[in-house]
């Protein structure tokens, strides 16, 4: 029985189908896969790729996500970014906003090694086609970074075993390995 102001997800991978739970009431029905089939013998950093077990959870956290295991996880999605160079005997160059970072402005590449100005504007046209979606200059670079695999929010959720309502015993966050 749901908690008083609770937030749960259901989750039914046969069925490709997420159902966000408030107060007992579901809100938004989405369509999901619901994880990676395993591949047998890789693993990255401990996490083996594997289907999202099916069943009700309690989500613990949402907000903007990123990571060192995924290389376009590094940056989070949002985040600004410009083109320098250019010129007659310079190259583009896709730099981020680093934030408090010195220097602020800072090369994709740094982060994502090998990528190419190119290789950012055939992504986004992937993604985005000609919609200019988060391209105001249409210069087919957005002007943030959309590019991120959690998207612009990720949801952290656990399985209540014990049905308490808190994240407690031998539960763990989605994603987590101790």
């Amino acid at each position: 029985m749901p908690t008083p102001n609770s937030a749960q997800l259901e989750f039914y991978p046969g069925a490709h189908v997420l159902i966000w739970v408030v107060d007992g009431k579901p809100t938004v029905w989405v369509q999901v896969w619901g994880g990676s089939d395993p591949i047998p013998g890789w693993a990255d950093g401990g996490m083996t790729p594997k289907k999202t077990t099916p069943g009700r959870f309690i989500i613990h956290s949402r907000g903007p996500h990123s990571t060192h295991k995924w290389p376009y996880s590094m940056i989070p999605w949002g985040t600004r970014l410009r083109v320098q160079g250019g010129g007659p005997h310079q190259k583009e160059v896709v730099m981020y906003d680093a934030g408090m970072i010195h220097p602020r402005w800072r090369p994709v590449r740094d982060v994502i090694p090998n990528i190419t100005t190119d290789e950012i504007k055939t992504y986004y046209g992937e993604l985005y086609g000609e919609t200019r979606l988060y391209d105001a200059d249409g210069d087919n670079i957005p002007d943030r970074w959309v590019f991120n695999d959690f998207g612009r929010w990720a949801v952290r959720y656990y399985e209540d075993t014990n049905h308490d309502g808190r994240l407690d015993g031998k539960e763990a966050l989605s994603g987590w390995r101790p």
